[in-house]
């Protein structure tokens, strides 16, 4: 009789997880995004990497940060709320990046711009432009390339890579500038 009893208990502990759990997916799961203009998580899945993008806007800047990193762990980019940007392989840091963002001036546009230096494995001076925008429901970021290395891109020849948004919210969020 004392295995039924043991057996009757491990169903139903199994019967008040399993309630739970679903109690728990029910109540205070993540709202789906909404259009909140640029602020927000962007994000993108390849076969090999993850990149996100988060965007901050307080009224007054734009902040910025990114991650990504290589499914298989060998690489990451890692940014701080300013833009400062490293960028490692197999642990080994092999750039220093800076990131800033700004509006164009044309509605509905934010310009991203990188500057920085690669050190391993060769030496690289690297400089580019990019063009963001929204798409008409606010839930796809688009990035242009406008520039890249001093040679400028018109039309389709600017390339496009397109991030989705995963959430209205950042990780982390950047505390008030005092300046």
């Amino acid at each position: 009789m004392g295995g039924m009893k043991k057996a009757a208990a491990r169903i139903a502990a199994a019967f008040l997880l399993t309630v739970c759990a679903a109690a728990v997916a029910g109540c205070g799961g993540s709202a789906p995004p909404t259009d909140t203009g640029f602020n927000g998580t962007w994000a993108k899945e390849t076969g090999s990497l993850e990149v996100a993008m988060y965007i901050w806007h307080d009224g007054r800047d734009y902040r910025f940060r990114m991650r990504r990193q290589s499914k298989d762990g060998t690489g990451k980019i890692t940014c701080d709320w300013d833009g400062n940007c490293a960028e490692f392989l197999n642990d080994r840091k092999t750039s220093d990046l800076r990131f800033r963002l700004e509006e164009s001036g044309t509605a509905g546009s934010l310009l991203l711009t990188c500057d920085g230096l690669v050190f391993y494995p060769d030496e690289l001076e690297i400089s580019y432009i990019h063009e963001l925008k929204l798409s008409d429901d606010g839930l796809q970021l688009f990035s242009y390339t406008l520039e890249s290395q001093g040679v400028r891109y018109e039309g389709k020849a600017r390339g496009r890579r397109t991030l989705a948004k995963r959430s209205d919210t950042v990780p982390d969020p950047p505390s008030a500038r005092t300046n």
